[in-house]
């Protein structure tokens, strides 16, 4: 199997993005409830932490996936009339949605969460 450059790219955008997030995940359990390090309480504070490594990985993994760069893609789900946008936006979401809801509803009557 051979990678192009695209592919090579993707991936280590992935690695780095999931590393990140593991780094991120790490410091938080380690060190974000410790007095000295207020700025990581609450909701908002862990979320910044791993949100940026996050979205670095979903970006490698859709240009892994498809193929194409994020900017090839963003310009072909811009070129896509509004009223339509919209309507494939709501099913995206909706779907999203729907596989998180199952996914937490059988983790929670498997009783693994």
């Amino acid at each position: 199997m051979t990678f192009d450059k695209l592919s090579v790219f993707a991936l280590l955008k992935l690695a780095a993005g999931c590393a990140g997030f593991a780094a991120g995940f790490w410091f938080i359990l380690e060190y974000g409830q410790r007095p000295g390090f207020g700025g990581l309480r609450g909701p908002v504070g862990p979320a910044i932490v791993v949100a940026m490594p996050g979205v670095l990985a979903l970006i490698g993994l859709i240009e892994f996936a498809s193929g194409k760069k994020i900017v090839e893609l963003s310009a072909g789900w811009d070129s896509i009339p509004a009223w339509k946008r919209w309507i494939l936006g709501t099913i995206i979401i909706v779907l999203a949605l729907a596989v998180t809801i199952g996914v937490f509803t059988g983790l929670a009557y498997y009783r693994i969460i």
